[in-house]
């Protein structure tokens, strides 16, 4: 028990430090929840539960923004409580088995959203220029694809941040910074929902929870650190190969 908790807390400790950074921290904490032994809904809940303390620090940062923005914040809070409410429903009316035959194609799918990420966002920079105009958070094609992108954060979420920051930056020409804090309000509306019924429901693994807290906030206040001696684009590869690598083990687990 004591080697598994120091392996997870490692991970959080990971996830933290390079969620701060470059993004894609929650592709380590899931696969390692499972490889301590919990049950793959199970794990996939309790990650939702530890990173989304960072996600409130997170929000916190973008506090000044984000005020600029509140009234037109209602659209998409809906949308993202709607969709993460709805795909934390479905994952929990999947059994732990057919979740497990599941688990390889979303860590692949994560993985190649975050290895495309910035493919993805020269191609939405170009689609918009960045301009001082508050972003208008009501557009019709907005709100069905975060009510989209919700529904695929409850059920898992590997990937929906950058899905989220595509989705503004197409329909959007406001200011980058103002675009990120409401990537990171409706990424905490889409976790809060989604946990709201995981709790109702029970299947947060509190304790490893708590671990999962604790590293990705010691993780994120050492980010500073990590930002001055190690390049982003390390971090991004080794995002990108620990997630490839896992894939595959759990490719082979599943279909072996």
């Amino acid at each position: 028990m004591e080697l598994e908790a120091a392996f997870l807390l490692a991970a959080a400790i990971a996830a933290g430090a390079i969620n701060a950074i470059a993004g894609g921290g929650g592709l380590l904490v899931f696969p390692a929840l499972i490889l301590s032994g919990i049950a793959p809904i199970s794990a996939n809940a309790t990650s939702a539960a530890g990173i989304w303390v960072g996600m409130l620090a997170s929000s916190f940062a973008y506090r000044l923004e984000l005020r600029s923005v509140s009234r037109r914040l209602w659209p998409v809070t809906v949308a993202s409580l709607a969709g993460g409410a709805l795909g934390a429903w479905l994952l929990l009316n999947f059994s732990d088995e057919g979740f497990a035959v599941v688990v390889p194609y979303l860590v692949a799918i994560g993985t190649l959203l975050f290895a495309f990420s910035p493919d993805i966002a020269r191609l939405s920079k170009r689609s918009r220029g960045n301009t001082a105009k508050l972003p208008m958070l009501n557009q019709p094609l907005l709100l069905l694809g975060q009510s989209l992108v919700a529904l695929y954060g409850g059920f898992f979420g590997g990937g929906a941040g950058i899905l989220m920051l595509t989705l503004l930056r197409l329909t959007n020409s406001g200011p980058l910074q103002t675009l990120q804090a409401v990537k990171v309000w409706m990424a905490l509306c889409i976790n809060a929902a989604a946990l709201s019924y995981f709790v109702f429901v029970g299947v947060i693994d509190w304790p490893y929870a708590g671990l999962v807290a604790m590293g990705t906030s010691i993780g994120g206040y050492s980010s500073a650190y990590f930002a001055k001696s190690v390049p982003a684009v390390l971090l991004r590869r080794f995002v990108v190969v620990t997630g490839t690598i896992l894939s595959i083990y759990f490719f082979v687990e599943t279909l072996g």
